[in-house]
């Protein structure tokens, strides 16, 4: 389902539809309009891109930041026995 936007009436729908929070918000398809989407998603689509998006670097500083207090933790703990 896609709302042409540029009417009053059509405004007015769209807000009762996430008032209500209606499921067919979900797989609604999004046009691009201008610069910044470059295609026609769903919300859902977008969802689950951003879910694995975040998963992901989530993932991966924990990585990082597991490797950079083991490092620290080896050097110190040499340190200390001298």
């Amino acid at each position: 389902m896609t709302i042409d936007m540029t009417s009053a009436d059509a405004v007015e729908r769209m807000a009762d539809l996430i008032r209500r929070q209606h499921p067919s918000l979900d797989t609604m398809r999004l046009e691009p309009v201008g610069k910044y989407q470059t295609r026609t998603v769903t919300l859902e689509t977008l969802t689950n891109e951003v879910t694995a998006a975040s998963l992901k670097a989530s993932k991966d500083a924990a990585t990082k930041t597991f490797r950079c207090c083991s490092a620290r933790g080896a050097n110190a703990g040499s340190a200390r026995r001298r």
